[in-house]
């Protein structure tokens, strides 16, 4: 499911620029409290990416702009951050709302959803999902 989007630094982001690596990717909003609840492991995940050999990127659906960059500093994200303003990713994903996060294989294929909140063992057998490219 393709698509283009706008980082929080102005930065475009297509989906075919993680191509060649596995992607996570978290759609969140700024007031969704689970969204809050789950932000430290996917921080953990964005932190392990570079050694693991995979990339994380967040979506913000359902919010304002100056929410989330404020909701990026007070959190301290520091993978990128696009905001699907008009929902079309978060349409083309099938999710009704955040938490939602998809692990992608470095084909781009989604190879795992978790629609809801993430915990620690259910991410890491989605990343192995995501990581098994055949």
């Amino acid at each position: 499911m393709p698509f283009q989007l706008t980082t929080l630094d102005g930065r475009t982001v297509d989906l075919a620029d993680f191509r060649g690596k596995p992607l996570v990717i978290n759609f969140f909003a700024s007031w969704c409290d689970p969204c809050r609840a789950e932000m430290p492991l996917i921080k953990e995940l964005a932190a392990a990416g570079p050694r693991e050999g995979y990339r994380v990127l967040g979506i913000a659906v359902e919010d304002g702009r100056a929410a989330v960059l404020q909701y990026a500093r007070e959190a301290r994200i520091t993978f990128p951050v696009a905001l699907d303003s008009s929902s079309a990713v978060k349409r083309a994903y099938r999710i009704f709302g955040p938490p939602a996060t998809f692990f992608v294989d470095a084909r781009g294929t989604v190879r795992d959803a978790v629609l809801g909140p993430l915990d620690p063992e259910r991410a890491a057998l989605a990343m192995r999902r995501a990581k098994s490219t055949p």
